[in-house]
């Protein structure tokens, strides 16, 4: 039998009490260049985005939540806090494997499960997917890289559970599509701000703001926002507007109902002969092509033009196409000459970072060598 609190129990508990200000932890950044910087979350700014995140996307006792991302991610650990906070039941699953992750979804009635669209992909492509029941799942979230149009569709079509599009940064900006958001909408952008308290802009390259409707660098600020990387001044100085906007380095623009669509990154853009070409526009106009299971697209070193656009390519199993195919199909949608890749590489996988992500940086340090062996023969 529970006894209660003595006013010494209190005291003692009061003592004990954080700033609300103070560090609760430090997550290391997971781009792929550079050493990881060390990204600092108060107590304070991370219960806002836990607290923002769950309430919007009704989560409470009744759900049941699986983690198959690492839970040193951020996409995991705000579900991690969130369980606390919220009292749903939690699963964590130490496989990637899509017959394991099928299985747990069967067995514990998972009813929401937040994952890379790669992950995704592959579950929709497992031969076994229909020996399962997963009709417990209501809520799917894609976070950690673009969610294609075409795998939105496919979530809708082969599970029929409520697909959230999210784009998020350790940093603190989280957005997402909403519950009842039309399809297009999904399909198409990341939604709005979780916390309705976080301000967000469109800026051109000399820090004036666009309006609606305009690609430019996304830059946030508000209570969710970190205020800086631990012992980084230079890096700090860098990343932040003079009036406190974190610039995130990723190309957006915002449309008429305040969704945010995601074209880009800035250290990602490919310049061919002084023109800036977003990979992200890239791989969607690939990635509709109904034989490609996954795309990345990188810049690929050119003497005479600087870069080239190339594509390493998946396709879906027991699909076919060429180079031609896809160009010709790429064309048909109203794609420029300048977004069509020069070169197309066929993979049987795609490199992944431990975020989940596609490794970009091993594939250009890929390219350089097929082209080094192509010149050599």
């Amino acid at each position: 039998m529970a006894r209660s609190l003595s006013a010494a129990d209190n005291e003692a508990l009061a003592l004990r009490r954080p700033d609300p200000g103070a560090t609760a932890h430090i997550i290391p950044s997971g781009g792929t260049t550079g050493l990881p910087k060390g990204i600092p979350r108060t107590h304070n700014d991370y219960l806002c985005n836990v607290e923002f995140m769950h309430k919007g996307w009704e989560m409470n006792t009744t759900d049941t939540a699986l983690i198959v991302v690492p839970v040193g991610h951020n996409l995991a650990v705000l579900n991690v806090v969130g369980s606390v906070l919220f009292g749903f039941k939690l699963i964590l699953l130490d496989s990637t494997k899509p017959e394991d992750i099928c299985a747990t979804i069967q067995k514990e009635k998972v009813t929401y499960v937040p994952m890379v669209p790669s992950l995704t992909k592959r579950i929709l492509e497992f031969d076994g997917f229909k020996q399962y029941d997963l009709s417990s799942l209501k809520k799917l979230l894609g976070g950690g890289e673009p969610s294609t149009p075409e795998l939105v569709r496919e979530v809708y079509k082969k599970i029929g559970c409520t697909y959230i599009n999210e784009f998020g940064m350790t940093e603190g900006l989280v957005t997402r599509t909403a519950l009842d958001d039309d399809v297009e909408v999904i399909c198409n952008t990341v939604g709005k701000p979780t916390c309705p308290y976080n301000e967000v802009k469109i800026l051109d390259g000399h820090g004036k703001e666009l309006p609606r409707n305009s690609d430019g660098e996304l830059v946030v600020k508000g209570p969710a926002i970190f205020a800086g990387y631990v012992k980084n001044p230079a890096e700090n100085k860098k990343s932040f507007t003079p009036d406190g906007y974190f610039k995130t380095g990723d190309i957006a623009r915002i449309d008429d109902a305040g969704n945010l669509k995601i074209t880009g990154r800035i250290k990602d853009l490919i310049i061919r002969g002084g023109e800036n070409i977003s990979p992200g526009q890239v791989e969607e106009l690939v990635g509709a092509h109904p034989a490609v299971a996954d795309v990345a697209v990188i810049g690929m070193p050119d003497k005479d033009l600087g870069e080239r656009v190339c594509a390493y390519v998946r396709l879906a199993a027991g699909q076919s196409v060429d180079a031609a195919g896809i160009s010709t199909f790429m064309e048909s949608k109203g794609a420029s000459k300048l977004l069509i890749p020069e070169k197309f590489v066929f993979v049987e996988a795609l490199p992944m970072t431990e975020a989940g992500k596609h490794d970009k940086k091993t594939l250009r340090e890929d390219i350089k060598r097929r082209i080094e062996k192509e010149k050599s023969s």
